[in-house]
């Protein structure tokens, strides 16, 4: 007989953060983190500084504000200043 377990080890944990998921983060030139905003219906480039990280969310802890809409899965061929709609 065979048991799988999968377990979560919280290792640090915050009761209020900004965050957004991995899937929206990438990098940028000199290696910096990115995420596409929505500004005026158009894409923008906005570097941010990350806090905790793990494998679904990043905390942001400067860049973006509470409320500012992020492509949360941005394709590759999506470049600043193209449209797009939200949803």
């Amino acid at each position: 007989m065979a048991y799988r377990v999968r377990a979560c080890i919280y290792t640090e944990e915050k009761k209020s953060a900004l965050k957004v998921p991995r899937t929206a983060l990438f990098r940028g030139p000199e290696n910096r983190w990115q995420v596409f905003s929505i500004q005026n219906g158009k894409a923008a480039l906005v570097p941010v500084r990350l806090g905790i990280v793990n494998d679904r969310e990043a905390e942001i802890t400067g860049g973006l504000k509470v409320g500012d809409p992020v492509v949360v899965a941005p394709p590759k061929s999506l470049k600043a200043g193209d449209r797009i709609t939200q949803l």
